[in-house]
C-alpha cells in the first residue's frame, strides 16, 4: 500500500480516482463524495488508499430502517442495499440488475430462486414489456376490427343483400377514382353466370372503421332498396343503377379493409353533366369579344369572360332524359327511399348495345347520402349539394321526397338551359359558398326560369313548380312522369308513337357509340 501511495500521483478513495484539485480538498479535511457514505459539509472518514476498509476512528454506521411505502416491495438483509419494485421492475440502488436474477441476488438467494413471498407475488404478476403490451393491444384491435366487418356483412346478408365471395370476382382496369373510393371494371359469377359488373371499393381503416362501416351499410341498404325494379321477376327496365351484392377483403396485414359494392356495368362516356357540356351541344358566337360569324337559332346562351356560347341540345334529347329522370324518382318513391343529392353528376347515361332495344337510358346512382323515407323526420344533418338543395334543407337540414323534387327541378332547369349562371357553375361546397353564394345562385335560377317560360311556356311552368319554395306547390314524381310522357307524345293507346320514341332512342344510342367508339 505504501509503495502505491508513494508512486501514485493521484489519490484513490473508495475506488474513485481523484484529481490533484480534489486531493487538496481531501487533505484539507473537506468532504469527498463517496457512493453511499458521508454527508455534505462534514469531513469524510479516513480510508486506506484502496478504499477497502473503514478507519477505526469511525465505526460502520447502522443501516437505516427500510421505509414502508405503499406500492413498493422491499427485500434484503441488514447492511445490504434493498431491492425494490415499482410496478414493473426490481432494481437495486447499489447497481443490482433488474429482472428475476437481480431480485433474487438482492434477497440473498440464487439467480433461479426468489427469497420471499413478496417477490414471488411480484414476479408472478409482472406485466409484459411495453413492446409486448403494444403488440397485444394491436392484435386485440385487429380482432375487433375484423369482427366488426364480419358482423356488418352478416347483418346485411340477413336483410337479403347478396354477399359475394371475393373468389367470384375478377377485377379489371380502373374506371374512375374520387373521394368516395375507386370503381373498377370486373367480371362476377352471379347465379352461375359470368356477368360484367363494376365494383366500387370503399376504404375502412382499423382506427376509424366505425364511421366507414356505418356509411357503407347505409349506402348498400338504400341502393339495394332503390334498385328493386331491376331485380323484379319481370326484368323490367330500371332507371336506377342496379346493385348485385357486396364483398370485402383485407389489405396491409389486416389493418385495412376494402368494402366493395358490386353494381351493373354501364356503357357510357360520362354522366349527365358531361352530356350537357359536350362540345356538340354548344356553338361559339363570340370568341374573346370577336364575332365568329356562326348563326344559330337558340333561346339559351351563356357568357364565359369575353366568349359567348349558344346551347343547342335537341329538344327530343331533353324530353327523353327528363322522362327518364322522372321515372327514376318514381322508382325511389315506390321504394320509400330519399336520395338527398339529386344532381346531373349522379346520373349516368347508359348506351345500349347495337343488337339491343335499350337505346339511351338514364341511370340514377350514388346513394351515399340517401335515407329511408320513414327516417327522414328524425335526421337533421344537411345533405346535398349547394344550389340543388331545397330551401328547407339549407335552413333546417330535413330532407324528404318533396325535397328531392326540388333538386330534380334544378337538374331539369340546368338540362334545359345548359348553364344556370357563373355562380351556380362555380359552386365548391356548402362551407365555401355561404349564404351570399346561395342567394346569388337563387337569383340566377329565377332569371333562367323566366327565359324558359318565355321560350317554352309549358316547360317553364312545370319547372317553376318543381323549384317552388312552397313545398305544397311541387309536383309528385308520378305527376312528373305523366307530364313528360305527354310532352314526349307517349299517351295511352298510342303504340305508333311509342315505337317512334323507341327508334329515336336507338338512334341516339348509335350516335353515342360512334362518339365513344365500338364496344
Amino acid at each position: 500500500m505504501a509503495a502505491r501511495e508513494a508512486a501514485a500521483p493521484e489519490l484513490f478513495v473508495g475506488g474513485i480516482h481523484l484529481t490533484a484539485k480534489k486531493k487538496k480538498k481531501r487533505e484539507a479535511g473537506l468532504f469527498v463524495k463517496r457512493k453511499g457514505r458521508g454527508r455534505k459539509g462534514k469531513p469524510a472518514a479516513e480510508n486506506d488508499l484502496d478504499g477497502s476498509q473503514l478507519s477505526a476512528a469511525e465505526p460502520e454506521p447502522e443501516p437505516e430502517p427500510e421505509p414502508e411505502l405503499e406500492g413498493f416491495t422491499f427485500a434484503g438483509s441488514a447492511g445490504s442495499a434493498p431491492a425494490f419494485s415499482v410496478g414493473t421492475r426490481a432494481t437495486s440502488p447499489g447497481g443490482g440488475g433488474g429482472g428475476s436474477g437481480g431480485g433474487a441476488a438482492a434477497s440473498g438467494g440464487s439467480g433461479d430462486e426468489v427469497g420471499s413471498s413478496d417477490d414471488e407475488l411480484f414476479f408472478a404478476s409482472r406485466p409484459a414489456s411495453e413492446a409486448d403490451a403494444k403488440r397485444i393491444e394491436m392484435e386485440a384491435g385487429l380482432e375487433r376490427f375484423h369482427a366488426a366487418v364480419a358482423a356488418a356483412f352478416a347483418t346485411l346478408a340477413a336483410e337479403g343483400i347478396a354477399h359475394l365471395p371475393m373468389e367470384s370476382l375478377t377485377l379489371g382496369k380502373e374506371i374512375s377514382r374520387g373521394a368516395f373510393g375507386i370503381v373498377r371494371d370486373a367480371v362476377a359469377e352471379i347465379d352461375g353466370n359470368m356477368v360484367e359488373v363494376a365494383v366500387k371499393s370503399l376504404p375502412a381503416k382499423r382506427r376509424s372503421h366505425e364511421e366507414a362501416l356505418a356509411d357503407f351499410m347505409n349506402e348498400v341498404r338504400m341502393g339495394w332498396c332503390a334498385s328493386w325494379k331491376a331485380r323484379a321477376p319481370q326484368r323490367r327496365t330500371s332507371r336506377v343503377l342496379r346493385m348485385f351484392g357486396i364483398a370485402y377483403d383485407f389489405i396491409k396485414s389486416g389493418k385495412r379493409a376494402r368494402l366493395r359494392i358490386v353494381m351493373e356495368r354501364v356503357n357510357c362516356d360520362g354522366d349527365m353533366h358531361d352530356e350537357i357540356h359536350a362540345e356538340d351541344h354548344w356553338a361559339c358566337l363570340r370568341d374573346n369579344g370577336v364575332d365568329t360569324g356562326v348563326s344559330v337559332r337558340s333561346s339559351y346562351w351563356t357568357t364565359d369572360g369575353n366568349d359567348v356560347w349558344a346551347y343547342l341540345m335537341p329538344i327530343e334529347l331533353k324530353l327523353r332524359l327528363a322522362l327518364d329522370l322522372a321515372r327514376s324518382m318514381r322508382e325511389l318513391e315506390r321504394a320509400s327511399v330519399v336520395h338527398r343529392d339529386i344532381k346531373p353528376s349522379n346520373m349516368l347515361l347508359h348506351v345500349g348495345q347495337a343488337e339491343s332495344t335499350e337505346g339511351l337510358l338514364l341511370k340514377l346512382m350514388d346513394f351515399g347520402e340517401a335515407a329511408a323515407a320513414a327516417e327522414c323526420a328524425t335526421r337533421s344533418e344537411v345533405a346535398g349539394t349547394p344550389g340543388y338543395m331545397a330551401p328547407e334543407v339549407e335552413v333546417e337540414g330535413s330532407a324528404d321526397a318533396v325535397s328531392d323534387v326540388f333538386s330534380t327541378g334544378v337538374t331539369l332547369l340546368e338540362l334545359w338551359v345548359g348553364s344556370i349562371g357563373p355562380t351556380f357553375d362555380a359552386y365548391e361546397g356548402a362551407d365555401e359558398v355561404g349564404d351570399d353564394g346561395v342567394r346569388a345562385m337563387r337569383r340566377e335560377m329565377l332569371e333562367v326560369l323566366a327565359k324558359v317560360e318565355k321560350a317554352e311556356p309549358e316547360i317553364g311552368a312545370l319547372l317553376r313548380r318543381c323549384c317552388a319554395d312552397e313545398r305544397h306547390r311541387r309536383p309528385t314524381p308520378k305527376q312528373l312522369v305523366h307530364a313528360f310522357k305527354r310532352l314526349n307524345g307517349l299517351r295511352p293507346g298510342k303504340s305508333k308513337a311509342r315505337r317512334r320514341w323507341q327508334r329515336a332512342g336507338q338512334e341516339l344510342a348509335e350516335q353515342r357509340r360512334n362518339r365513344m367508339g365500338a364496344f
